[in-house]
């Protein structure tokens, strides 16, 4: 039996559908895209290991592609109650000038940490272009670090 190589569980139909998605976004390039991302780590990971994960991911920011270095990471979480958080430990949050540099960062070696992939238990990416109203409030952070408050 010969497999489509455009199966929906296709590594092709994934690559494909994921090109054809994001040469849709580039049409409103212009604006910021945000990236957040959270993390879970397997119950069996070392709070050293963690520590060392999110000492790894603050250094993203220093990524040409990472908007004005504004990439930031956090947790745990204060979420009250807790267990509305989903058992996530830590969650970053990045911005892009466009489409393209967000694809930049994705694909960085940097991006892809060893301290994560073999330790994980999920991960939850939801990318968005920020809307060209809401463009001012992605400001804030820049000028907190302008100002050295951030």
């Amino acid at each position: 039996m010969q497999l489509d190589p455009l199966d929906a569980t296709s590594d092709a139909h994934r690559t494909a559908t994921r090109l054809s998605h994001n040469k849709n976004l580039r049409r409103h390039d212009g604006s910021t895209y945000c990236a957040p991302v959270l993390f879970k780590f397997r119950p069996d990971v070392s709070e050293e290991h963690r520590e060392t994960f999110v000492r790894e991911l603050k250094t993203l920011k220093s990524l040409p592609c990472v908007k004005d270095h504004r990439l930031i990471v956090g947790g745990p979480s204060v979420t009250d109650p807790l267990e509305r958080s989903k058992g996530y430990h830590f969650a970053l949050l990045s911005f892009h000038q466009d489409c393209g540099a967000l694809e930049e960062y994705q694909a960085s070696a940097e991006h892809h940490s060893t301290y994560l992939w073999p330790f994980k238990e999920d991960v939850t990416r939801f990318d968005f272009e920020v809307a060209e109203e809401d463009e001012y409030m992605c400001q804030f952070v820049a000028r907190g670090l302008a100002n050295g408050n951030a």
